[in-house]
């Protein structure tokens, strides 16, 4: 099969003379395994392992926090020390997207108390 997955995503702003769009409509992609990860991760205030369940290849990634008043971030740990890369603010529907960089794990970890985020992980 192909074309199993498709990606929409559209960024605009309008701000003074700043007026800009950005979008991807209906971007098809194809799966080799028809696995996804797909839950809430309680995410906790020291950083840890983005579960990714049994993912072979993890690849497509979206990630939102529902938290109403702390914010998470996403990132690497190489040589044991945490990098946050990305914030998810609270009280935000504002999500992560994005393709996770074969052999790469990600790791999150909430800022004040733990927090619940969604993610749609999608395999290769």
């Amino acid at each position: 099969m192909a074309n199993e997955k498709t990606v929409s995503i559209t960024l605009s702003v309008k701000n003074g003379d700043l007026d800009r769009t950005s979008k991807v409509n209906n971007l098809k992609l194809d799966q080799t395994n028809a696995r996804a990860a797909s839950d809430t991760q309680t995410v906790g205030t020291t950083e840890e392992l983005l579960a990714v369940g049994d993912l072979t290849t993890p690849a497509e990634c979206y990630l939102r926090n529902l938290d109403a008043t702390n914010f998470v971030t996403v990132g690497v740990k190489p040589a044991s020390t945490y990098y946050p890369v990305f914030r998810l603010k609270a009280n935000s529907k504002m999500p992560l997207c994005g393709l996770i960089e074969s052999g790469v794990s990600l790791y999150v970890k909430a800022d004040t108390a733990a927090c619940d985020i969604d993610k749609l992980i999608l395999d290769e």
